[in-house]
């Protein structure tokens, strides 16, 4: 059992850099953009996807104070935030808009997408990843009588239910995931607000080691999934 908790820690960890190395691929530039990070923890993830796409103004909304502070130690426009609700900003303000795995912690998801199709400008994009509900790691827990490791329970009893989850009943406060997607129903959330989907793919295949679960592209069974989308006009009505 010992032996599974830590290759599953392994996993998570390498799991984190992986999903980073992976959105950064997923992003095109975009010459003095002004970007947002939703969701930017300490700020470091979001310099380096400033740099990639060649921001020149770099914001971020942030809901744990400590984190804000560092972010902004970093030199990035932070708001200390719930990004659940309407966005401190006004229409059309980014170029383009990023959040790693927060859109699972929010309690209102549909105004969490509205806001991000509102504030992005025309043919602005966006890239979300968040964990998957149907990745193999959830669906063998599900079949062996354990609860899935995306799926929380309690924001005080962290990860209970698993018994190889590493972190499996740690008394700690945190922000649960509140709602956990499959591929199609991400892609179907952003396409119902408006937003059109460039791309849908999957990072890593748990319970695989890395080196091969990183060559995982499919969304379907991976560990997260993420959605490219971007604003585009309508055409105009033929009426």
């Amino acid at each position: 059992m010992q032996f599974v908790k830590g290759y599953m820690r392994h996993l998570l960890v390498g799991m984190q850099q992986l999903t980073e190395e992976k959105l950064l691929g997923l992003l095109t530039k975009v010459p003095d953009a002004t970007l947002l990070d939703i969701g930017c923890n300490n700020g470091v993830f979001t310099r380096q996807i400033a740099e990639k796409i060649g921001a020149k103004r770099i914001f971020g909304i942030e809901i744990d104070r400590n984190n804000a502070h560092r972010a902004r130690d970093r030199g990035i426009n932070i708001i200390l935030a719930d990004a659940s609700k309407d966005f401190p900003f006004r229409d059309e303000v980014f170029d383009v808009i990023v959040s790693n795995q927060v859109i699972e912690h929010l309690n209102n998801t549909d105004v969490f997408v509205r806001e991000i199709l509102r504030t992005l400008k025309q043919d602005g994009y966006c890239v979300v990843a968040t964990p998957n509900l149907a990745g193999i790691h959830n669906i063998i827990s599900l079949f062996m009588g354990f609860q899935p490791p995306t799926a929380h329970v309690s924001d005080e009893l962290f990860a209970c239910g698993n018994p190889f989850n590493p972190d499996n009943n740690i008394v700690v406060k945190h922000f649960a995931h509140r709602r956990i997607f499959t591929a199609l129903a991400l892609k179907s959330l952003f396409e119902f607000h408006g937003l059109k989907c460039e791309q849908l793919t999957g990072f890593g295949l748990h319970p695989l080691p890395l080196f091969i679960s990183g060559l995982v592209k499919s969304s379907r069974y991976s560990a997260v999934i993420a959605i490219k989308a971007s604003k585009t006009a309508m055409p105009p009505s033929s009426l």
